[in-house]
């Protein structure tokens, strides 16, 4: 597999069933109507919301479990993701930006995260690092290709730790989040022009690396 199908496959995991079933087709279900499931969901219709949520499903969670090492911690900021967005549905203005909007309430959820586990003390920090391990998956057990597919997942993740913060966030949110690079530029107060360096210079790193490991 080329190197650049290798990231796409590490980086969005749904997309590697794709990759394997259909030699790398990657389409996806049609974008909903986001305007007329607001108003149907403002007017009482209680699938409305889980059918718009669904389409965003997947880039969601691969945002997420590529930004925490935990996945119970991705799971909960998940949901408190999804009742923030059902709280303030209302405020959204423009259904065309519900993507971007999304996005980056998905962030400053991320960011909050990390900034309440900053104020957790070291030694509590420590206790729980050295306390049992769980093992979720039997790896003995696996077919080899979804041993594959979990070793390249571990590998890119320890990469994208190698980037800084800002770097990595960007990166995802354009990689996996699908939001327009200039909606980017606006959240992160930069120029487009920084924006498409960040990114690029990203790509660049995790394909070195990943290039590293394979030497």
């Amino acid at each position: 597999m080329k190197l650049f199908q290798r990231l796409l496959v590490a980086v969005v995991p749904d997309v590697a069933k794709s990759l394997h079933a259909a030699g790398g087709d990657s389409r996806r279900a049609e974008a909903p109507d986001h305007e007329a499931l607001m108003q149907a969901h403002f007017q009482g219709d209680t699938g409305a919301f889980p059918r718009l949520m669904e389409y965003y499903r997947r880039d969601l969670w691969g945002f997420l479990r590529n930004r925490l090492h935990s996945h119970a911690d991705a799971e909960d900021l998940f949901q408190d993701i999804c009742l923030k967005v059902y709280d303030k549905l209302s405020t959204l203005k423009d259904p065309k930006s519900f993507r971007s909007w999304l996005f980056a309430i998905a962030l400053n959820c991320v960011r909050s995260f990390f900034s309440k586990r900053r104020m957790v003390s070291l030694e509590a920090d420590q206790a729980q690092e050295s306390g049992p391990s769980i093992v979720l998956v039997d790896e003995q057990r696996l077919p080899p290709e979804k041993l594959m597919l979990q070793q390249d997942l571990g590998q890119l993740r320890r990469h994208l730790a190698a980037l800084k913060e800002r770097d990595r966030d960007i990166l995802l949110l354009d990689v996996i989040g699908e939001v327009p690079q200039q909606q980017i530029a606006d959240l992160y107060e930069m120029n487009l022009n920084s924006v498409k360096t960040v990114i690029r210079r990203a790509k660049i790193k995790l394909a070195r690396l990943m290039a590293e490991d394979e030497a």
